[in-house]
C-alpha cells in the first residue's frame, strides 16, 4: 500500500514536471497590457487665482467739528459706504444735527438775518445746490435765505435755529404812548445758521468712509466722517512674477470681513511703487474705503469661455497634426484636434472635424 502511494505521488511529482515547451513560454508572457487614460474636462486653462485688495477713491473729505462744536455723539444714521448728500446730517451731537453741505471753507460766526459776506454767499450755493433755494445767489441773508435754511431743517426732521432780533431804531423810536412815553417794542424771533451745526465740505454727494461713533467725545477739530468722491476701485500691489496671466478684463468675486461681496473686473495693470505692479479693479457693490478685499479670480486670462482641456501626455502630433486617442465603447480611435494652448502638464484643445466626440467626461489614452 505505501509503495502504490509512492508510486502514485510519485507520477504526480512526474507530471507536473512534464510541460510542454508551448505551455512555458505562454505562462512566460506578460498580460496585455491595459491602457492609462484620462478624461477630458471643461475649464480654463489657467488656474483660479487669489489676492487682497484695497478700496481707494479718487478723493476724500473729512467733516471737522466746527470750533463752535463739542459735546457728545448722540445718534447717527450713517453706516460706512453709505451715500450722504449735500444737507444731510451726518450725526447728532446733543440731540441736535450736525448737517454736512458742499463749501469751500468752514462757517466761522453764526449768521441771521440781514448779515452779509462771503459766508453767505457760500451758504446761499451750498442751498441751491440743495435744492432750497431759488435764484442768484447775492450774499445778503435775507427773506428768501431765512425760508431756505427753514427749509434745510426740515428735511432733517428740526426746526431751523432762531435767534431774538430786536426791531429797527426808527421803528422804535416811532411807537409811543398817548402821552409821548415811547413803547418797548417786542422782540421778534428770526431764523439763523449756528457755526456749530453746518459743516462745509468738499463736493456732494458723496460715500461714507467712516463716522464717528455714538458715545464718542466731539469737540472742535474732530473728524465726523471721512467722506470719498469720485470712482471707488480695488486696488492691489502685486510682485511682477505673481501676475502670471492675469489680464485685463478678468471677472473675479470680492469679499470682506464683514461679509461684504460683489463684482469686480480688472481695468488695468501699471506699474506701482517699490518694483510691484499695481492692478486696478472695477467693481460693482458696496465697499468701505481703507478695507481689504479678497479677489477670486477663476478666469485670470479672461478666455472668452471655457474650453476642453486634456493632460499634455494624451498628445501625439504626426506630420505637424496633433491627435487624442479617444475611447468609445473599448474601442480607440484618433481624433485630430487643434491645440488652443498650454500651461503646465495640461492643454487646451478642440476637436478639428467631429467636435461631437469630445467633451467633458470623454477618455483619452495617456501615452
Amino acid at each position: 500500500m505505501l509503495a502504490g502511494a509512492l508510486l502514485v505521488g510519485g507520477g504526480w511529482v512526474l507530471a507536473q514536471q512534464m510541460v510542454s515547451p508551448e505551455q512555458v513560454a505562454a505562462q512566460a508572457e506578460p498580460p496585455p497590457p491595459t491602457p492609462v487614460v484620462a478624461a477630458l474636462r471643461e475649464g480654463y486653462l489657467h488656474g483660479t487665482m487669489t489676492m487682497t485688495a484695497t478700496a481707494v477713491s479718487s478723493g476724500v473729505h473729512e467733516v471737522v467739528a466746527p470750533k463752535a462744536l463739542d459735546g457728545v455723539v448722540t445718534f447717527s444714521d450713517f453706516a460706512v459706504a453709505g451715500e450722504v448728500q449735500a444737507g444731510s446730517a451726518v450725526v447728532r451731537v446733543n440731540g441736535r444735527p450736525v448737517i454736512v453741505m458742499a463749501g469751500p471753507f468752514p462757517l466761522y460766526r453764526d449768521l441771521t438775518s440781514g448779515d452779509t459776506g462771503d459766508d453767505v454767499l457760500m451758504l446761499q450755493r451750498a442751498l441751491v445746490d440743495a435744492g432750497h433755494l431759488r435764484g442768484t445767489p447775492d450774499g445778503v441773508f435775507g427773506a428768501r435765505t431765512a425760508a431756505a435754511v427753514r427749509a434745510l431743517y426740515r428735511t432733517v426732521g428740526f426746526p431751523a435755529p432762531t435767534t431774538a432780533v430786536a426791531p429797527e431804531p426808527a421803528v422804535a423810536a416811532s411807537s409811543a404812548t398817548a402821552d409821548g412815553e415811547p413803547l418797548v417794542a417786542p422782540v421778534r424771533p428770526a431764523t439763523m445758521v449756528r457755526a456749530a451745526e453746518l459743516v462745509f465740505t468738499g463736493a456732494l454727494p458723496a460715500q461714507v468712509g467712516s463716522v464717528v461713533p455714538v458715545g464718542a467725545t466731539v469737540e472742535p477739530g474732530t473728524v465726523l466722517a471721512s467722506l470719498t468722491v469720485g470712482a471707488t476701485e480695488l486696488r492691489a500691489d502685486v510682485p511682477p512674477e505673481a501676475i502670471g496671466p492675469l489680464a485685463v478684463g478678468a471677472a473675479a468675486t470680492f469679499v470682506g470681513d464683514g461679509g461684504a461681496a460683489g463684482l469686480a473686473q480688472v481695468e488695468s495693470i501699471t506699474p506701482g511703487q517699490d518694483g510691484q505692479m499695481q492692478v486696478h479693479w472695477s467693481l460693482e457693490g458696496a465697499v468701505a474705503v481703507g478695507t481689504d478685499y479678497v479677489l477670486t479670480v477663476e478666469n485670470p486670462a479672461a478666455q472668452d469661455a471655457p474650453t476642453l482641456l486634456a493632460p499634455i501626455a494624451a498628445l501625439v502630433s504626426r506630420g505637424g497634426v496633433d491627435t487624442v486617442t479617444v475611447r468609445e465603447d473599448d474601442v480607440f480611435r484618433e481624433v485630430a484636434v487643434e491645440v488652443l494652448g498650454m500651461q503646465g502638464a495640461v492643454a487646451a484643445i478642440r476637436a478639428q472635424d467631429d467636435a461631437g466626440v469630445l467633451r467633458a467626461g470623454s477618455e483619452v489614452r495617456l501615452v
